[in-house]
């Protein structure tokens, strides 16, 4: 993981902190494509979400598992951004209160 991409999961841990939750870095055994970070907050709400550099996209199978998730009615996202992060946290908030 790059610094910058650090930077970006460093801020989505502060938020989601300050938002009374907490994240875990999730890895997975002999399987790719998943989101990296879950994001656990008050009355059973969860949130994945995939932070990549600046600039970077999700690979295909990341966006194949992100919508095999979102069919089981989870709710995942990812961003390159810090400013990403703060607009994830506030459609996710909107949509599940």
């Amino acid at each position: 993981m790059g610094r910058k991409e650090a930077a970006i999961e460093s801020h989505l841990c502060e938020q989601v902190a300050l938002l009374h939750g907490f994240t875990r870095k999730v890895t997975y055994q002999a399987r790719k494509g998943r989101p990296d970070r879950w994001c656990f907050f008050p009355r059973s709400r969860l949130l994945l979400v995939e932070c990549k550099r600046p600039g970077e996209e999700p690979e295909p199978l990341q966006l194949q598992e992100m919508k095999m998730l979102r069919s089981l009615g989870q709710w995942v996202a990812w961003t390159d951004t810090r400013e990403g992060v703060d607009d994830i946290l506030v459609s996710f908030f909107t949509d599940t209160l």
